[in-house]
């Protein structure tokens, strides 16, 4: 699929966030991994009080890999007994596999922004030359404004020298994120949103 196009439906999906819907999310999500449970509760406990202006100051960020045949191709179906393998209770398959895409994308209270395809495997070189060509296009085009605040996780591409360095250069504040906590993040929830639209017009389709 082209990504002007994947890009103009996930417009459509992520118009309606709110600072409201962020707060919110981040207040109800349940415990995380043990491993950050403690770094999890800290970062929680810092921005209890935090206000809806200081979550509209925040653009997040993330990497998603998208299947182009279906969410991994599981369905669940109600069928009756023996009929497992009936055509309308199966998923058909792909001869050489659907393959997939790699997505680098962000966002704000005030909108979405960039969101491109990665080709290739991504590396710290990589990573930085996609901030450098859409980090700071995406804060202008949402109207982030001074202050605003950087957010992306803890992945070694992320936390690498060159990178902390490009970052402190461009003079950009980075939220200091609570390690394996992916669930805090509510990009997750807009990746969702765009693997299933991406899922029912690959079934319209019929690729």
């Amino acid at each position: 699929p082209q990504i002007s196009r994947d890009h103009s439906h996930q417009e459509n999906h992520w118009k309606h966030i709110t600072p409201q819907w962020i707060k919110i999310l981040l207040g109800s999500q349940g415990p995380p991994a043990q491993e950050g449970t403690c770094a999890g509760l800290k970062f929680a406990n810092e921005h209890l009080n935090d206000s809806v202006s200081d979550w509209e100051k925040v653009l997040w960020s993330d990497e998603t890999k998208i299947e182009l045949f279906g969410i991994n191709s599981t369905r669940c179906v109600w069928r009756k007994k023996n009929a497992a393998y009936d055509p309308q209770n199966t998923v058909p398959t792909v001869k050489h596999g659907g393959g997939d895409i790699l997505l680098w994308g962000c966002f704000s209270a005030k909108g979405t922004g960039q969101l491109i395809r990665i080709n290739g495997k991504m590396d710290g070189a990589m990573y930085r030359e996609i901030l450098n060509d859409n980090l700071l296009p995406s804060a202008r085009k949402l109207k982030m404004g001074h202050g605003w605040v950087f957010q992306h996780d803890n992945d070694p591409k992320h936390t690498a020298k060159a990178t902390k360095e490009w970052l402190k250069k461009k003079h950009i504040k980075v939220m200091e994120w609570p390690s394996q906590s992916p669930d805090l993040n509510p990009i997750e929830n807009l990746w969702r949103e765009l693997k299933l639209k991406s899922c029912t017009e690959t079934e319209t389709l019929g690729i």
